[in-house]
């Protein structure tokens, strides 16, 4: 009998094999698409008007000018900072009489952050609306009831005010809502321009819940043995992550400028508690492990912006010089698209040449788009703020058509409601998006690189909408990942330098992690710091290496171009977080940091 050998069959494995893969994949995807969400530097994408800024900052600027511009940008506020340590103080048991010199230090710590706090709202409004002698006033006005509140409640109560800091941010908030509605007649201005400001107002409500979120982590910290410092290091990341998102979520109109606002809010707080962290752990390990994992963070946000899109068609080409062909070629081929393109940025920026031409064409201004009072705003400046809200070229030039004459042309935005409003039109576009040959021209002349055959087919399927929304979100990416290793790079060395000086003054023995430093201790802190900065130097470097690589520019150039243009906005966030952080602790503000745990 002839012997039958039987073999399992693999039918029934291949199968459930595939299953398992397919579910796996699926959570994968899911998960890495969770992630992007959560992620500041996934919600938002460069408009047209910003490319082209950023384009024509590229190509008329020095490289030693954004050099300057990013070593220079944050000296005022550590220098106002350093000077204001200079003013010599008594000594809490003294009393509040004999401490007129910390309300002077009070009103001249005040007064900027005013100054800072106008300057922000100023961004989202039409020129002109607050002046400068408005914003001064405000200033004076908020410091000086500051100071007079913080005096008479220590005349009152005791001096320090216990948590004094603290108890006293609600007075801050309330005198400069007083003063900024009497200067500028908050109530009595007209309901659109009132919609613009309070959202605005509202960001700078949501900088007050920031400033209370670090420090009793930091009180935590101190209590702490190296291991357990070490261990705990871990929330920081959490209370970071938290913090930008609800900011996100309170920063959501101001669209691209979304990621400034945020690493200068955020991520400046951060940073500075980090090193005033890292200054007062017990262990080196502790240092060493705060550097890994901002390694770490770091290798994952160059990850989703290095690897995806390696199909792309911009790949080795520089984004700058291809992306206005592209969208030229977008314009004139797809008339209509699922995934809208912005055009107008949210607040006008610095535009030249062919341009500020082209903008003006998109957005069919010389013909529909102004009434003739705007004769005197800029191209950029008169775009309405419906069109600053679409996306477009079509729904734009179909706004300009049908724009009533008494609609808002200001640059900036308004709120929800009236939002809402004005974009209630239906989104259908006409059967052909007619692109005049003048506008043809002016974008041609943007591009170096002649498109080939091949890639103009390409570009006539709506897959390419898709490929230059993508291309517009990696710069965004790429803006928002190296303001925030700006940050990180230049913060600590400027802390640094802070530290070696306010060592040497009088004002030193009251901060109560500075009470205790000696000579070689200060050594070893500056140390453990420059270390600090070296890496946060080399990751600087790197990044940008990499991403100029990927973009076929140097990023630097972003950086500096976000310095320059927002100047006003984040001066005025380094001025408020500089002088908050860097004061929180003097024991003239009666913040016992120990006393929860005695």
């Amino acid at each position: 009998m002839v012997g039958i050998k039987v073999r399992p069959s693999a039918s029934h494995d291949q199968p459930r094999r595939q299953t398992v893969i397919s579910q796996v994949s699926g959570v994968y995807h899911k998960t890495k698409s969770c992630w992007n969400q959560f992620q500041i530097g996934h919600r938002e994408c460069y408009s047209i008007e910003r490319m082209l800024a950023l384009r024509d900052y590229y190509e008329q600027t020095s490289l030693l000018r954004v050099i300057l511009v990013c070593l220079l940008t944050p000296l005022p506020a550590f220098t106002v900072a350093i000077l204001i340590e200079c003013i010599p103080l008594a000594s809490p048991s003294d009393g509040w009489r004999a401490n007129y010199a910390f309300y002077i230090r009070l009103f001249l710590s005040s007064f900027p952050m005013a100054i800072g706090g106008v300057l922000q709202v100023k961004q989202v409004i039409p020129p002109g609306i607050i002046s400068t002698k408005a914003t001064i006033g405000i200033g004076i006005g908020t410091a000086s009831g500051y100071v007079v509140c913080a005096l008479s409640l220590a005349a009152w109560w005791e001096f320090p005010v216990p948590f004094g800091y603290v108890v006293m941010v609600g007075p801050f908030v309330f005198f400069f809502m007083m003063s900024f509605g009497l200067a500028i007649g908050l109530f009595a201005m007209n309901s659109a321009l009132r919609q613009q400001i309070i959202p605005q107002l509202s960001v700078l409500a949501t900088q007050g819940l920031l400033a209370g979120c670090y420090p009793p982590y930091f009180a935590a910290f101190r209590q702490l043995s190296g291991l357990q410092q070490t261990a705990f290091v871990l929330v920081m990341p959490f209370i970071k992550t938290l913090n930008k998102q609800y900011t996100a979520r309170r920063c959501a109109h101001l669209q691209e400028y979304i990621g400034p606002m945020i690493i200068f809010s955020v991520d400046v707080c951060n940073v500075l508690y980090t090193v005033i962290c890292m200054q007062t752990a017990v262990s080196s390990l502790t240092t060493l492990f705060m550097v890994i994992s901002d390694i770490f963070f770091i290798i994952i946000a160059i990850h989703s912006v290095y690897y995806p899109n390696n199909r792309s068609l911009l790949k080795d080409k520089n984004y700058l010089q291809t992306l206005p062909g592209m969208m030229l070629q977008v314009f004139r081929s797809v008339d209509s698209f699922e995934a809208p393109i912005r055009v107008c940025a949210p607040f006008s920026l610095p535009l030249f040449g062919d341009s500020k031409q082209l903008i003006s064409e998109l957005c069919n201004e010389s013909k529909n788009a102004a009434p003739s009072t705007t004769a005197s705003y800029s191209i950029s400046s008169v775009v309405p703020v419906a069109f600053r809200r679409q996306s477009s070229l079509s729904d734009i030039r179909y706004f300009a058509r049908n724009l009533k004459d008494d609609a808002d042309l200001t640059p900036a935005f308004v709120s929800s409601k009236r939002r809402a409003s004005i974009t209630s039109v239906p989104m259908s576009r006409p059967p052909n998006v007619e692109v005049s040959r003048r506008c043809v021209a002016l974008v041609a002349a943007t591009s170096e690189r002649v498109l080939s055959p091949i890639f103009d087919r390409h570009l006539r399927s709506k897959n390419a909408v898709q490929e230059i929304q993508d291309a517009l979100r990696v710069l965004f990416h790429s803006e928002y990942i190296m303001l925030s290793e700006y940050v990180e790079c230049v913060l600590p060395v400027l802390y640094a330098t802070y530290l070696a000086i306010l060592h040497h003054l009088p004002t030193a023995e009251y901060y109560p992690h500075m009470r205790s430093v000696t000579t070689d201790k200060l050594i070893v802190i500056l140390e453990n710091m420059a270390l600090y900065g070296l890496v946060e130097l080399a990751s600087f470097i790197g990044v940008g290496l990499l991403l100029k690589r990927k973009l076929g520019f140097s990023p630097l150039y972003q950086v500096a171009f976000v310095l320059e243009t927002q100047a006003q906005t984040l001066q005025s966030l380094l001025f408020v977080w500089v002088l908050c952080v860097l004061q929180f602790t003097l024991v003239h503000n009666g913040v016992d940091l120990d006393a929860p745990f005695k």
